[in-house]
This record gives structure tokens, sequence and C-alpha cells, in this order.
């Protein structure tokens, strides 16, 4: 999977969470159009950056109980940061080099 096209899926699963839309793994793996196993292992993934996700059985969703949610910051070599996402958390310390783009730093 291409470094971009991983972003989109995290910013999309993020934002089922917030709107508390995902429905159950099932649902969930639906609307993101992978397996079961991977939409685990996408929960997984924001939840080993630092993001608490629960399920609620009530609503049938996963939420933020403490309301945070994904924040991406890429900055470019020029210093012009592109920002998505809502949240208190960073991603910082990560950095990858894209020929057509230079530098993303996260």
């Amino acid at each position: 999977m291409k470094f971009l096209d991983a972003l989109q899926r995290l910013q999309r699963l993020d934002r089922l969470i917030r709107i508390k839309a995902t429905g159950d793994i099932k649902s969930l793996a639906n609307k993101l159009d992978v397996s079961e196993r991977t939409a685990y292992n996408l929960l997984d993934n924001l939840r080993d950056m630092g993001a608490e996700i629960e399920y609620c059985h009530e609503r049938h969703s996963y939420h933020y109980p403490n309301g945070t949610g994904l924040q991406i910051k890429i900055k470019l070599d020029n210093g012009e940061v592109i920002k998505g996402g809502v949240s208190s958390m960073n991603f910082n310390n990560l950095e990858f080099f894209f020929e057509d783009v230079g530098y993303l730093n996260l």
C-alpha cells in the first residue's frame, strides 16, 4: 500500500470514529473496503499512535472517549505546513522523501 493511501485510509477511519458511524467491525470493514482483520489492524494502528478508542455497544460504533482524533501535519522543505484532521496528537520525527515534493515530515 502506498504511503498516501495508508494516510487516507487512517483519515477515513478517524472521521468515521469521530462521527460515531463505524458500526460493528464487519460494517467498518465494508465502509473502508478492507477485510475485518485489516479493520482491526487499522484500529490498532491508531491506538499505537496514542488514540484512545472504545466500542459503544449502545451506538454500535467505535468512538474516542476523550474527544481526540487523528491530526496529520506534513512539513515541506520550504517550511510550508499542510495539516489535516482534528486532535491533540502530533506525529513528529517521521520523515519521508518523495521525488516530486521533497521531504515530508510528519
